[in-house]
């Protein structure tokens, strides 16, 4: 007797948020689709959602990297990490950075793609983001029939993806809220990090995860800045711990005390992941092939 469930095997794929830290998935996409996976579903928090939009879009992986250098030459060049002091002073913002120059920035590398609402994308494509008003965890996706299990999750079909995903990315403070209709949205990574129950819900059969989780090898944080970004990279952690255990295989990419905003080293993100495939690949392998992914 043929089994059919082979033949509509739809795998998701969910990515964590973490700054320049998500370019770290990359590598491990390039290796998965060379193996020849193909996902239905792409999911994604924060910086994870511009990976994930790129992908659900039809990126290959040589031109999701390209795109990535491109959005951290261009994040650089446009200072969009550095505070505006006139904001802050006139205090017309609830965060230090100027959050239109992100969506700008996202505007125009979509447009590249040919990516401008998200109900338009080549794929199922899920992105979280969080409302300050209610603390209601906000599910974007291009899947026009998915319903969450959860009764208290809101979910949107419609909109605009940079604004979208910029809501995404907006860590709290750092980076102002974002108002879509009655919501005030920040970064999803407050209550899901690694989005692998939207996948799940929508009827994935099998889920990838790809994380950053590290063991921080500081033993002091003194600066305001090392206790905020170790702080932030805790709650993150938290969440993610939590959703690593629903996908089928979690991938998880060290990178040491490399922090959310040390934007400029890609290069070496990107070749911390590729000597962890090296070192990892056979066992990477052997897990695909068990959890009956390949």
């Amino acid at each position: 007797m043929i089994n059919f469930e082979i033949f509509n095997k739809k795998i998701g794929l969910s990515l964590s948020g973490g700054g320049i830290k998500s370019y770290a998935q990359q590598p491990i996409i390039e290796y998965l689709y060379a193996k020849k996976i193909k996902f239905s579903y792409f999911a994604g928090t924060s910086m994870g959602s511009v990976v994930a939009t790129l992908l659900a879009q039809g990126l290959n992986a040589e031109d999701l990297k390209k795109s990535l250098i491109r959005l951290e030459k261009n994040f650089m060049d446009r200072k969009i990490i550095t505070p505006k002091i006139t904001s802050i002073a006139k205090n017309n913002h609830n965060g230090f950075l100027e959050g239109e120059k992100l969506e700008k920035l996202l505007e125009e590398e979509f447009a590249l793609h040919g990516i401008t609402h998200i109900e338009n994308l080549k794929s199922s494509l899920f992105v979280v983001a969080v409302d300050l008003i209610t603390s209601q965890l906000v599910i974007f996706t291009s899947c026009k029939t998915f319903k969450s299990k959860n009764p208290n999750v809101k979910v949107i079909t419609t909109g605009k993806l940079s604004q979208i995903v910029r809501a995404s990315c907006s860590i709290p403070v750092l980076l102002p809220s974002v108002d879509i209709d009655d919501m005030r949205l920040v970064d999803g990574g407050l209550l899901m990090a690694m989005p692998v129950t939207p996948i799940i819900d929508a009827g994935a059969k099998k889920v990838i995860s790809i994380s950053m989780l590290s063991d921080p090898t500081k033993s002091t944080y003194d600066s305001i800045m090392e206790v905020g970004l170790r702080s932030l990279d805790m709650i993150i952690d938290a969440s993610i711990y939590i959703e690593k255990g629903k996908s089928n295989l979690n991938i998880n990419i060290p990178l040491g005390d490399i922090t959310i905003i040390d934007v400029g080293k890609s290069s070496q993100v990107f070749e911390i992941s590729k000597q962890w495939l090296i070192d990892n690949s056979v066992e990477l392998n052997k897990q695909l092939k068990e959890k009956e992914i390949l």
